[in-house]
């Protein structure tokens, strides 16, 4: 689990966005970037309800859940999803100012 301690987070004086979940996923990629390294398989889960696991684990309010990041060694028969190398066009994706 991953979270972001509100309390910590920079915060944007023009516009007062925190910089915590950004941290959050950035901390995320490295995490999973060197348990790729080490041969251990990982996979970014967003789909869970943060007040469930924020009170599973007792969390304080200043908590906030970004992420879960099950780790474990992948079968040696494991692929990733049909889904995984589906893509958007660059056009539906980019907008030119």
């Amino acid at each position: 689990m991953i979270c972001a301690d509100l309390d910590q987070g920079w915060v944007n004086d023009c516009n007062g966005h925190s910089a915590a979940e950004m941290d959050c996923s950035i901390v995320t990629t490295h995490m999973m970037l060197k348990a790729a390294e080490l041969g251990v398989g990982s996979c970014w889960v967003c789909l869970f309800d943060p007040a469930k696991a924020k009170s599973a684990f007792q969390l304080p309010d200043n908590y906030e859940v970004c992420c879960l990041l099950p780790l474990g060694y992948p079968a040696d028969n494991a692929a990733p999803s049909e889904r995984h190398t589906l893509r958007k066009s660059k056009q539906e994706v980019t907008t030119v100012l």
